[in-house]
């Protein structure tokens, strides 16, 4: 098993990525410009510098990072300073936020726009639990009667609860997708919202997705 990150140029589900990907499970990845389907967080894949973060994400979420490679994943803190000098050509980093957790304590969340932080959305979150096995997140939300999703501090406690020490959260919202192989017929676990309704048919177009693979299979 091994991590890595799909991109996808103009945007693709996650479904999508994963099946082009030959993956096993795969998340959505980090923040990207709705209209342009381009992202708009860091990503470094090995030696390529594929996206850096904008100023406005850096002030209003951006706080952490997640580094895979092969089956290491490592979740970090982030900011202007540290993205100027990252120059890891080992695996890829993608930056995204907010940095929930880090070696067993809450981190401090910061944002030039408070409502993000405490209002309920679906939400998405890559965590390490105290033994290193790796959770993939999903929260449901945008489904009165039946879904209401999360703020950030309620997603950190669930977290802490799963036994996580280390956590970050990804996009959320309409972008908010787990998929698993078999899981059923087009392999999305949860209940996107995009589409409105309480099914599994909802999946958003997205710059990028978390995938897990079998090891030696490459991500396209």
């Amino acid at each position: 098993m091994a991590f890595d990150v799909a991109v996808a140029d103009g945007g693709a589900t996650v479904g999508e990525m994963a099946r082009r990907s030959k993956a096993m499970a795969a998340i959505n990845g980090s923040y990207f410009d709705i209209h342009k389907r381009s992202a708009i967080t860091y990503l470094r894949q090995g030696r390529n510098l594929i996206d850096t973060t904008t100023t406005a994400e850096l002030a209003l979420r951006v706080t952490g990072a997640v580094r895979v490679h092969g089956r290491r994943v490592h979740i970090m803190p982030w900011n202007k300073g540290i993205e100027r000098c990252y120059r890891c050509h080992h695996g890829s980093t993608l930056a995204s936020g907010h940095l929930l957790l880090y070696q067993g304590k809450d981190v401090l969340l910061r944002s030039s726009g408070m409502g993000f932080v405490v209002d309920k959305h679906p939400r998405s979150a890559i965590a390490l639990t105290s033994r290193g096995t790796v959770l993939l997140v999903t929260v449901d939300g945008r489904h009165p009667g039946y879904a209401g999703g999360m703020n950030l501090i309620e997603l950190r406690h669930f977290l802490q609860q799963l036994g996580c020490t280390d956590a970050l959260n990804l996009d959320g919202g309409g972008s908010s997708t787990l998929w698993a192989k078999g899981f059923n017929a087009s392999g999305v676990a949860n209940y996107p919202c995009d589409n409105h309704k309480f099914d599994h048919e909802g999946e958003r177009k997205v710059a990028n997705a978390l995938v897990v693979v079998r090891r030696g299979k490459g991500v396209l």
